[in-house]
């Protein structure tokens, strides 16, 4: 009986030591296994903030090209639309492809409408000037008062299209489509 209570003794303090042992193992497997999760989240965090600020950045590069080519854009149709040459000859060819670029650029309807009417009272200027120099070579076309009155029109409808575009780039609606 002594040693079947001995054996006991010794079997209940090394059961006991086992098991605070399996206890104590097993909470540290819990802990490195939350630690580890947590890194894991923490990671994803990392990678998902990450990721954020790339998009930010590669939209912040589209909007930045996106303007870009509106001022390009808003600059030709400005180029072709400015002073009308009466020696130069008629032309509308090129009045037509400043305007598609605006088209391509802008979603300002606005903005794209009055293009087109300064496209148009520009080519009426133009064919009213070069009619008026090919009358009288020797005389100023600025001197007749159809001319003075196109190119009147022309420079209204210009920095109406100026002041459209100016406003379309500070709100930033050249997004595109």
């Amino acid at each position: 009986v002594p040693i079947l209570v001995a054996f006991l003794g010794v079997s209940g303090t090394l059961g006991a030591a086992l098991l605070t042992q399996w206890i104590s193992n097993n909470r540290a497997d819990q802990r490195e296994k939350s630690r580890q999760e947590h890194e894991i989240a923490k990671e994803a965090q990392r990678q998902e903030h990450e990721n954020h600020l790339k998009e930010l950045e590669l939209e912040g590069t589209r909007i930045e090209k996106k303007r870009d080519e509106s001022i390009k854009a808003y600059r030709a149709l400005l180029q072709v639309t400015g002073d009308i040459d009466s020696r130069s000859g008629y032309e509308f060819s090129d009045l037509l492809e400043a305007y598609s670029e605006i088209e391509l650029v802008s979603d300002s309807q606005p903005l794209i409408s009055t293009a087109w009417d300064l496209v148009g009272v520009c080519n009426a200027a133009r064919k009213i000037t070069t009619d008026a120099y090919k009358e009288a070579p020797d005389r100023d076309p600025a001197t007749v008062q159809e001319v003075r009155d196109a190119i009147f029109a022309k420079d209204r409808v210009r920095k109406q299209f100026i002041q459209l575009a100016r406003e379309d780039l500070s709100r930033g609606s050249t997004r595109g489509h």
